[in-house]
């Protein structure tokens, strides 16, 4: 028995046939010259696999092309495609041990894993005299933390503060108070709101000694510095505290510290300490 194939109501030679079910259906030869011996005339869209490469091919209308490509080309393990600028693919090489993968708010970039704060001492020295220190010269950095250790004064009721870029303006802070004595009395509760400094403590006495500590973050920023303050006095026959928190609101990053007195240093020590 003999059958035809017919399309649009014509007989299809053998040829054709063989040509209509390979146009249908992925084809495998060996290499690229097998298939070209085998499909003299492809046709858009064809496909074809070759063994020898193991490369799936296309037949784009006018040259075969690789069907799957990776572009750019990965050359190493890890190795991750990133799309540029200009909307193209571009590849990211394998970070170093220990990175991870981040966003720098523009593209995908490797990076250091930061586990713990490395905080570093910037500056320490004595209070001897003077009304004011200022600490210059430190690296740049995010966080800061004074330590102020028995501070004495050469007159009574002076108060010890600190400044951010010798700056007395932009400050809001807000801070409270209170003394512990063998009784209580209301009287010496307090609060109060600061506008030009950071005001640590209050010295009632003639060398009373004055511990005070000052931390600050966002030293490197283009905005608001957050800051926490610590004071304590402690006269004879009482301890006289105060707390606060608060912001110094400036665009420029933090440059340069000071310590300072409404009165005049005897003795103490100061040790700053920085971190990123």
């Amino acid at each position: 028995m003999t059958y035809k194939v017919f399309a649009n109501g014509n007989p299809l030679q053998a040829s054709e046939i063989n040509l209509n079910l390979m146009q249908q259906a992925i084809a495998v030869f060996t290499d690229a010259t097998a298939r070209e011996a085998a499909i003299a005339v492809p046709v858009n869209g064809q496909f074809a696999y070759l063994t020898g490469t193991s490369n799936l091919t296309k037949y784009t209308g006018a040259a075969w092309e690789d069907a799957i490509s990776v572009s750019p080309t990965i050359t190493t393990e890890g190795d991750l495609i990133v799309g540029d600028s200009g909307g193209n693919g571009s590849r990211l090489p394998i970070g170093t041990a220990g990175t991870a993968l981040q966003s720098d708010g523009t593209t995908a970039e490797w990076s250091a894993i930061s586990v713990s704060e490395n905080w570093e001492q910037l500056a320490t020295g004595s209070l001897t005299s003077g009304s004011t220190l200022q600490l210059t010269g430190f690296a740049s950095k995010n966080k800061y933390y004074i330590a102020l250790k028995e501070v004495t004064f050469t007159s009574q009721g002076v108060s010890l503060n600190v400044k951010i870029n010798n700056a007395s303006a932009n400050y809001s802070m807000i801070y409270s108070g209170f003394q512990a004595r063998p009784t209580y009395s209301k009287s010496v509760v307090r609060h109060g709101i600061t506008t030009d400094l950071i005001k640590l403590a209050v010295s009632g006495l003639t060398h009373d000694v004055v511990y005070g500590n000052v931390f600050i973050s966002g030293g490197k920023s283009g905005g608001q510095k957050f800051i926490q303050f610590h004071g304590v006095s402690q006269p004879a026959d009482y301890t006289e505290a105060n707390h606060g928190m608060g912001v110094y609101d400036s665009t420029s990053a933090i440059s340069t510290l000071e310590i300072i007195t409404t009165g005049t240093f005897s003795s103490g020590t100061y040790v700053l300490y920085g971190t990123d």
